[in-house]
C-alpha cells in the first residue's frame, strides 16, 4: 500500500511493482482513521491542555508532553 507520494507513483516505481505482479492497495494521504498516531496526538493534546493549562516555559511544555507520552495506556 502507498499514499500516492511522488516516489510511489513515478514510472520506475510503477514499472518495478508491475514487473513483480504486486497488488498495490491505495492509502489516503491524510486519513486520521487509518493513522493511529493522529489519535495518540489527540490524546496527548487533551492531557497537556487539561483544564486550559498554559505554559510559560518551553521546558515545562516539553516535560508535560513527555509525561503524557510515558503515561499512555498501551491497551
Amino acid at each position: 500500500m502507498h499514499d500516492n507520494a511522488a516516489v510511489h507513483v513515478i514510472r520506475s516505481t510503477s514499472d518495478w511493482i508491475a514487473s513483480r505482479n504486486i497488488t498495490v492497495l491505495e492509502w489516503p494521504a491524510r486519513s486520521p482513521d487509518l493513522s493511529p498516531m493522529e489519535n495518540v496526538w489527540a490524546f496527548i493534546v487533551k492531557k497537556i491542555y487539561d483544564e486550559a493549562k498554559q505554559y510559560n516555559l518551553v521546558e515545562e511544555f516539553k516535560l508535560s508532553i513527555f509525561d503524557a507520552w510515558t503515561n499512555l495506556d498501551p491497551a
